[in-house]
């Protein structure tokens, strides 16, 4: 039997995605885009994926990146975004409409109420729970931990969990709550384990007092939520321009091109993949509307999907986490995109 008990963590993201159809070009968001030239970009204020303002006042985090890569995809300038700022419970007006939703920004609950109006695009990011130890236990899988005590949010994630235990017969003690302030402490006291959302444990983990890099992930997978930017409904064209600028990334990764090599790729390469991806030799920008080279601005101004996972969550940042379901699926992950062709 398993015994929860309460504390206080903050609340988390529930985010959903979904598929995309090229269609044919027309007016719309695209055209008021490039009449304004900025990308208007919703962002949830304080969420773990760093969209949050820096001490010069400016954006930053995984979010921006993934606005200016539509900016970059429709203006050939990764810069020309406007960042709108969203506590959750505003209602969008005209003058302050925006043209997409980034992780984070009002994405739950798309089947119900003012969400009817937000459609999914393509996964961005693969939200994964698992559980977090220290690397000193003698644990390697969620069997070990039985009768032993586990901390998680409270709500889905500690849902999750309470059904694979009760799937897999495991008895654990959970400490369930919504504070991470709290929960931290539980951690450090007397749960041998934390079990969260990636970003979410990354973010408890960085309030320990000794260094994330003593935790390790086990490899169960309790639960996985795919998130991608929404964007407004009734307007497929820009549906599509939204998913292709995630796929552009994703594929970029997959075709080793990157920020530091794309320029003498398009001068040199003879792969027509390549060739394709860089608008070298046929214009798939034309039928979203876009610049036969809009992949490459992309590509050129951020980066592909490695370079910008790496710099916000990865190798390149404080929380030093693994790519885990964020890996190419040649590498055993979930990121995969539509040829281009």
């Amino acid at each position: 039997m398993m015994k929860r008990r309460g504390l206080r963590i903050a609340p988390f993201l529930i985010l959903l995605f979904g598929f995309f159809q090229f269609t044919s070009v027309h007016a719309g968001v695209l055209e008021d885009v490039k009449k304004r030239g900025l990308v208007r970009c919703a962002v949830m204020k304080f969420t773990p994926f760093g969209s949050s303002p820096a001490v010069q006042q400016a954006w930053q985090g995984f979010n921006r990146d993934l606005c200016r890569a539509v900016a970059a995809a429709v203006l050939g300038d990764a810069e020309a975004i406007e960042i709108l700022p969203r506590n959750g419970d505003e209602k969008e007006t005209p003058q302050a409409q925006a043209d997409l939703q980034t992780l984070g920004a009002q994405q739950s609950g798309l089947l119900s109420g003012s969400q009817t109006q937000l459609r999914p695009t393509a996964m961005a990011f693969a939200h994964t729970q698992s559980v977090v130890l220290r690397e000193s236990l003698p644990i390697s899988s969620l069997a070990d931990l039985d009768g032993k005590f586990v901390c998680v949010p409270e709500g889905d994630e500690a849902r999750a969990l309470e059904r694979r235990a009760q799937r897999d017969g495991i008895d654990l003690r959970l400490i369930a709550g919504d504070d991470a302030y709290a929960l931290r402490v539980s951690v450090a006291g007397f749960c041998a384990a934390l079990s969260a959302l990636g970003l979410n444990a990354a973010s408890i983990l960085d309030l320990m007092p000794d260094s994330p890099e003593n935790w390790v992930f086990l490899p169960d997978v309790l639960d996985i939520n795919p998130l991608g930017p929404l964007v407004p409904a009734g307007d497929p064209q820009w549906q599509d321009i939204v998913s292709w600028a995630v796929y552009a990334l994703i594929t970029a990764e997959e075709r080793k091109i990157s920020s530091g090599n794309v320029e003498a790729l398009a001068a040199d390469s003879r792969d027509p993949r390549i060739r394709r991806v860089l608008g070298l030799e046929e214009d798939l920008g034309g039928q979203v509307g876009l610049d036969r080279r809009w992949a490459y601005q992309i590509i050129k101004q951020v980066g592909n999907y490695a370079e910008v996972y790496d710099r916000h969550f990865g190798a390149g940042s404080p929380l030093k986490l693994p790519r885990g379901a964020n890996a190419l699926w040649l590498d055993g992950g979930l990121l995969q995109a539509p040829a281009f062709q």
